[in-house]
């Protein structure tokens, strides 16, 4: 029992240590800003290392978006690139303008261009060589020509840049688009060719009847 006694005064020093620097630690802690004392998760919501790839992936798929099909994108052309085939014209890189006869008889044409109308002959790209050359006037480009199109807005030309895609080799082997179109070839004053201009090519609408299947109102 006297031992115990003995060590009484030694057990009360340590409780009394042990009080003491417990509220020393409260109240360091709630010295502290809030900032520090927030659970980890919601600084991590708002980690700019996350943010950042994040962002760099998204600009990554806007400049490459998928390509399911696994078909090669057309080339985009300008109008400095169109002005100098027209200028100068490779019988390997055919210029095709999709739109309909009757928009070709009120603004012409890019100079060189051949006319394939999209939307009244959709089956032009899966033609054999003798219909199509029949139904158009000039031969059907092969696996070794680039065909180039344009249309009003630049709408219609990646329709057909798509199906002379799916349609290769029977349709060229490279495909080309010119996206500003038309318009774009008006706003910078580029060359027009009127029809009849081109002998007897040009006659060639594309359809058997220029005035039928011909739509009232241009599409883009």
């Amino acid at each position: 029992m006297s031992s115990l006694k003995n060590l009484s005064p030694v057990i009360r020093a340590l409780e009394r240590t042990a009080c003491q620097n417990t509220r020393r630690t409260v109240c360091v802690v709630s010295c502290l800003p809030r900032s520090l004392t927030r659970s980890t998760p919601r600084i991590t919501r708002i980690s700019p290392n996350r943010s950042f790839t994040t962002l760099h992936r998204l600009r990554e798929e806007q400049a490459n978006p998928p390509n399911p099909s696994g078909i090669a994108p057309p080339k985009n052309y300008t109008y400095e690139e169109i002005a100098d085939l027209a200028s100068d014209p490779s019988p390997h890189r055919i210029l095709i303008d999709v739109r309909e006869p009757s928009e070709l008889l009120q603004t012409g044409r890019i100079p060189t261009a051949k006319s394939v109308p999209i939307s009244s002959a959709p089956d032009a790209f899966f033609m054999s060589s003798e219909d199509f050359e029949s139904k158009f006037g000039f031969q059907r480009p092969g696996e070794n020509d680039e065909v180039i199109f344009y249309c009003k807005a630049g709408v219609r030309s990646r329709q057909a840049a798509l199906l002379a895609g799916q349609a290769r080799p029977l349709f060229g082997g490279k495909v080309g688009n010119y996206n500003g179109s038309w318009l774009d070839w008006q706003k910078h004053g580029g060359k027009v060719e009127k029809e009849g201009e081109q002998g007897e090519e040009s006659s060639a609408s594309g359809v058997t009847n220029p005035g039928q299947g011909v739509p009232s109102t241009p599409r883009p």
